[in-house]
C-alpha cells in the first residue's frame, strides 16, 4: 500500500523474497558501512515490564543501500519452572521504519519479519540473526571445514545452520543436541533432507563440540551451556543465546 508517498508493507507481503546468501550480503554491507561511519548504528536497547513484556529497539542504517531508520519489537518472556530456560508466551510483529539516508524522507513502514526463501517461517528474526552469523562464518570458519555442531533444535538453529552451509558448503556432517530428545531427532530428520547433509542427533552436549570445525549455539537457556575447557584449537563458536538474565534477576 502507498500512503503519502511511502510504502506500508504488511507481514504477508514480505515473505519468501530473500535467500540466505542475499541476506548475508546485505548484513555485510551494513557492517562495512558501520565501520566506515560508526555513528550510523547503535547497540540494541531493551526495556522490560514487571509482567515480562520486553521491548527491543534497533536504530541504524546502511548508507550504501540508502536507508536509515529503526525497528522495534515486543515479546512476552516467561521464565520456566526451575529457572534454566524460558519461553515466549507472545511475540508481536516487529515494525521497521525506513528513511532515506540522504534526504530523511520516509520510505516505508514494514510490519513483520522477512523469512528465508527456502525455509519459510521458522522463528522471529531468525533470518537477520543468522545472516549476521553468516558474515562471521564467511571470514572466521576454516575454509576446509567439514563438521559442525549445533546446540538447539528450533527455527534459529535451522537458520544458523543454513547460513553456515551457505558460506561453507564443504560441511557434510552435522551433530545436534537439544535437551528434548524428540526435538533433536526431528531436527535431524527434517533438515538433513532439506539441506542435503548428514545430521546426527547426539545425547550429550560434549559430543557437539568434539571434532567440530564450527559450534553453533541457538538456545533459550538461562544457565551454562557447556564447559569452555572442551573447546579445541581453531574451532569457531557462535552464541545465539536467548537467555534473559534480567528476567531471572
Amino acid at each position: 500500500k502507498r500512503n503519502m508517498g511511502f510504502l506500508i508493507l504488511g507481514p504477508n507481503e514480505i515473505q519468501d523474497l530473500v535467500s540466505m546468501a542475499e541476506a548475508i550480503d546485505a548484513v555485510e554491507k551494513g557492517y562495512a558501512g558501520g565501520h566506515e561511519y560508526p555513528v550510523i548504528n547503535a547497540p540494541r536497547r531493551r526495556v522490560h515490564s514487571p509482567a515480562g513484556v520486553r521491548i527491543s529497539n534497533f536504530p541504524g542504517g546502511v548508507h550504501d543501500m540508502g536507508v536509515i531508520g529503526a525497528a522495534t519489537r515486543a515479546d512476552r518472556v516467561v521464565q520456566l519452572e526451575g529457572g534454566e530456560n524460558q519461553e515466549y508466551a507472545y511475540r508481536e510483529h516487529p515494525i521497521h521504519v525506513l528513511n532515506d539516508s540522504n534526504t530523511g524522507h520516509l520510505l516505508a513502514l514494514v510490519i513483520g519479519e522477512p523469512v528465508e526463501r527456502t525455509l519459510g517461517y521458522t522463528s522471529l528474526v531468525a533470518l537477520r540473526t543468522a545472516a549476521t552469523s553468516g558474515v562471521a562464518f564467511k571470514y572466521m570458519v576454516r575454509q576446509n571445514a567439514k563438521v559442525a555442531g549445533v546446540f538447539g533444535s528450533a527455527g534459529q538453529a535451522a537458520n544458523q545452520l543454513l547460513a553456515l552451509l551457505t558460506v561453507r558448503p564443504g560441511i557434510r556432517n552435522v551433530k545436534v543436541y537439544s535437551r528434548n530428545s524428540d526435538n533433536r531427532r526431528n531436527f535431524a530428520r527434517k533438515y538433513a533432507q532439506k539441506f542435503n547433509v548428514e545430521i546426527t542427533p547426539v545425547d550429550h552436549p560434549d559430543h557437539v563440540i568434539k571434532g567440530s570445525d564450527a559450534v553453533l549455539c541457538a538456545t533459550n537457556t538461562n544457565v551454562e551451556l557447556f564447559d569452555g575447557n572442551l573447546l579445541e584449537p581453531g574451532q569457531h563458536v557462535t552464541g545465539i543465546i536467548g537467555g534473559n538474565v534480567q528476567l531471572v534477576q
